[in-house]
């Protein structure tokens, strides 16, 4: 059994079904009651292959605590009502409203406009996806899970929120290669 407990730094958490901002495959993302600009995420079930994932994604922060902006800051664990949770900050535009996550903005916003700003758009995802395999030796699987987040009215800038696999092996180029097709394809999709 992965034990966390020595990594546990504050009291229970109450948590309810208002403060739902959003839910994945595993995970259910929580506004923290007492702090707006952090979030909590609580596994949707419990089963040994979640935890797994819960124990990969806390491994992966804690091995990447110094990280660039570009991955959502990661603030520890807390016991909630709702289960052990892992809690992050909110990712906020410069107007201190919610950022969209990639689909949403590319399905709801970007469809809207010229196809220079979609070929720009695409060209640093697909940059900021390289980059992020090679220096991480990870992936993320779906672009829901990295935000685009406004600095001013026209700057902007990826943040990764979930869906961290850490593995220890090297990436070979050709599997990089088939992430960034991967990407261009979902991205394309959106658009349809």
């Amino acid at each position: 059994m992965l034990q966390f407990n020595n990594e546990i730094r504050t009291k229970k958490v109450i948590l309810d079904e208002s403060l739902c901002i959003g839910e994945g495959w595993v995970k259910k993302v929580y506004l923290h009651p007492k702090d707006k600009s952090k979030c909590i995420k609580i596994l949707k079930k419990k089963n040994k292959i979640l935890w797994n994932d819960l124990h990969d994604e806390f491994r992966f922060f804690k091995l990447y605590s110094n990280k660039p902006k570009y991955i959502t800051k990661f603030y520890g664990l807390v016991k909630t009502n709702k289960g052990l949770g892992l809690v992050y900050e909110t990712v906020l535009d410069y107007n201190g409203e919610r950022s969209d996550d990639l689909s949403t903005f590319i399905k709801n916003k970007l469809k809207y406009t010229n196809q220079d700003n979609i070929y720009n758009l695409k060209k640093k995802l697909i940059e900021f996806n390289l980059k992020f395999i090679k220096k991480y030796k990870t992936h993320y699987r779906q672009l829901n899970n990295i935000f685009i987040r406004f600095v001013d009215e026209k700057k902007y800038e990826f943040v990764v929120i979930d869906d961290f696999i850490y593995y220890n092996h090297k990436f070979k180029k050709k599997k990089i290669n088939k992430l960034a097709k991967f990407f261009v394809k979902e991205f394309d999709e959106y658009l349809k």
